[in-house]
């Protein structure tokens, strides 16, 4: 190789371990998996933990096969239930008719 290739070769390698360092590893994601064949199962939970996003990718490419939608198999957040149950609790309310009222 000639010398003066290496230099431009190597900053692109170098700037390429930067890169993947820098990435930030997503945080795992709970899902439900009751029913699912064990092997199918295992790659979900495996997936899951790294990150909705390693997830979501091992759903699309194997759809076909297993039938699986992300919809279907992340299991929804507290946080979002939560934020519901103050509405909900709300209309509940309003829908009470007052003891004298009847």
């Amino acid at each position: 190789m000639k010398p003066n290739l290496r230099l431009p070769l190597f900053a692109i390698a170098l700037l390429g371990c930067f890169a993947a360092a820098a990435q930030e590893p997503e945080a795992p994601v709970r899902v439900n998996v009751e029913g699912l064949p064990a092997h199918v199962r295992e790659r979900i939970l495996e997936k899951a933990g790294q990150g909705a996003t390693a997830l979501i990718r091992y759903l699309h490419r194997t759809e076909a096969v297993h039938q699986l939608r992300p919809q279907f198999v992340i299991r929804q957040s507290e946080p979002a239930a939560m934020a519901a149950a103050p509405e909900d609790a709300k209309l509940a309310q309003r829908s009470e008719v007052p003891a004298g009222k009847e």
